[in-house]
C-alpha cells in the first residue's frame, strides 16, 4: 500500500518555473521540466549575470491532486558537496486538484562572498526537499551551469512568455500570435539541427 508521501508525489508536478531579476522584473531563466522528480539529477543553464542580481524572484507553477496542509520547501546550495546556503520557503495549504503559482524572493549572498561564475559552473547543485508539514514528499537535485547567453533557450523563453502573457496558451492578439509562432519555429529549427551549444554575448 503506497504511503501518504508516495500518494502526494504521484499526483504532484512542477509545470514550469522562472527566475527574474527582482529589480527589473526581467526573466533571466525559464524552464518547463518537472524539477520535483527524484532519483535523477536535473540540469539548468542560467545566465552568468544572475550572479550580479541583488535579489532573484522565483515563480513556480505546480499542480497537486492531493491536498497538503502545509506545503513547504527546504533548499540547500551545495558547492562540490559542501553547503554554502540554506533557504526555507512555505506555501501553506494546497487545495486538491489545483494548479498554483508561487512567487518567492531569494536574496543574493554578499558580493564579498560570491565566487566567480567559472568556479561555480557545473559545481553547484541545488538540493530541494518538498514537504507537507514534516512529511518528506520528494528530494530533487538540479546542477547549475552558468552561461553567457544561450540563443536557443532565449527563443523558447520568449515564446513561452508570450503564451503566458496572452492567457495561458490561447493567443487572441494577432501580433502576439505572429511573434509566438516565429519564436517557436526558430526554436524548433535550432533544436532539430542540434544547435545546443550556440552562444552569443549580449551587452
Amino acid at each position: 500500500m503506497p504511503s501518504r508521501g508516495e500518494d502526494i508525489l504521484k499526483g504532484f508536478q512542477v509545470n514550469w518555473m522562472n527566475l527574474r531579476d527582482a529589480d527589473s522584473g526581467k526573466i533571466l531563466w525559464q524552464g518547463n521540466e518537472d524539477l520535483s522528480v527524484p532519483d535523477v539529477e536535473h540540469e539548468a543553464r542560467v545566465p552568468k549575470k544572475i550572479l550580479k542580481c541583488r535579489a532573484v524572484s522565483r515563480e513556480i507553477n505546480f499542480s497537486s491532486a492531493e491536498p497538503m496542509e502545509r506545503f513547504r520547501l527546504e533548499q540547500k546550495v551545495l558547492f562540490k558537496g559542501r553547503c554554502l546556503e540554506e533557504w526555507f520557503f512555505e506555501f501553506g495549504f494546497v487545495i486538491p486538484n489545483s494548479t498554483n503559482t508561487w512567487q518567492s524572493m531569494i536574496q543574493a549572498a554578499p558580493e564579498s562572498q560570491m565566487m566567480p561564475a567559472n568556479v561555480l559552473n557545473g559545481n553547484v547543485v541545488i538540493e530541494t526537499k518538498f514537504f507537507d508539514d514534516d512529511l518528506l514528499v520528494s528530494t530533487s537535485r538540479v546542477r547549475l551551469f552558468y552561461v553567457v547567453f544561450t540563443f536557443q533557450n532565449s527563443i523558447f523563453t520568449n515564446y513561452f512568455a508570450l503564451l503566458v502573457k496572452s492567457g495561458q496558451g490561447f493567443i487572441h492578439d494577432l501580433t502576439l500570435q505572429y511573434y509566438a509562432q516565429f519564436y517557436f519555429n526558430l526554436w524548433y529549427v535550432l533544436k532539430a539541427h542540434k544547435f545546443h551549444s550556440l552562444s552569443i554575448s549580449v551587452p
